[in-house]
């Protein structure tokens, strides 16, 4: 497909691959969990050079040296990977702000857990022409009500985000929200500065409310996390 330019700044995607994997028992970082003899934050690269988009910053923080020695600066993938790591955490919107410097105008946020088939091309055009400032990717979901969820109008303009802690039945909808964003570089100078602060529990919440315009973009293709 090419580089997916518009208005001369091609895509880029942002990894957060800060992940420490605790649950799975791993020594090293959750990206690199293998999956078929090949880790997670590989295959994610994959799918994104597969759709493009070559320009990739990395955010990292715990065992930060093995995400870098695994990847490199992406030369052998074809792709051009840069590394934001922090020393603190700081949460998956705040380690985006971090990397503030890195960024162009619009960028993919791509969680590190997560393995997608998704056409970035069509979610790039659905973006545009809704004239969001964060485009969230959604699917439909058999399991509901342990799970993150938006609700959207028919437009696909989201009026409410629904935490899976949150206590919230039916009436919550079943669209899962599938971490994986669509962002303008505007949502930047919503994250805090003062501390952690995460996209879907801090950052996109207070958007809402303070009335900005967020979309959900439904898609049947493969997610998983």
């Amino acid at each position: 497909q090419g580089l997916h330019f518009f208005r001369g700044a091609p895509v880029q995607a942002v990894v957060l691959a800060g992940g420490k994997g605790t649950r799975l028992g791993l020594e090293c970082p959750k990206p690199l969990a293998l999956l078929a003899g090949a880790s997670v934050l590989e295959r994610i690269l994959a799918w994104l050079g597969g759709e493009g988009i070559q320009d990739i910053v990395i955010c990292s923080g715990y065992k930060a040296e093995q995400i870098v020695a695994a990847v490199g600066d992406g030369a052998r993938l074809g792709l051009r990977l840069r590394h934001q790591i922090e020393a603190a955490p700081l949460g998956t919107a705040g380690a985006v702000k971090a990397a503030a410097t890195l960024l162009n105008d619009r960028f993919l946020v791509v969680y590190g857990d997560v393995l997608a088939e998704v056409s970035t091309a069509e979610l790039l055009q659905a973006h545009l022409q809704s004239g969001a400032e964060a485009t969230l990717v959604c699917h439909p979901n058999d399991h509901p009500l342990d799970s993150d969820r938006i609700v959207a109008d028919s437009t696909g303009r989201v009026s409410r985000l629904v935490r899976r802690g949150d206590g919230v039945g039916v009436e919550g909808g079943a669209l899962a929200n599938a971490a994986l964003y669509l962002v303008e570089r505007s949502v930047l100078d919503q994250i805090r500065a003062d501390g952690p602060s995460d996209f879907a529990h801090d950052l996109f919440p207070q958007m809402l409310r303070e009335g900005r315009r967020l979309q959900a973009y439904r898609t049947p293709e493969y997610l998983k996390d």
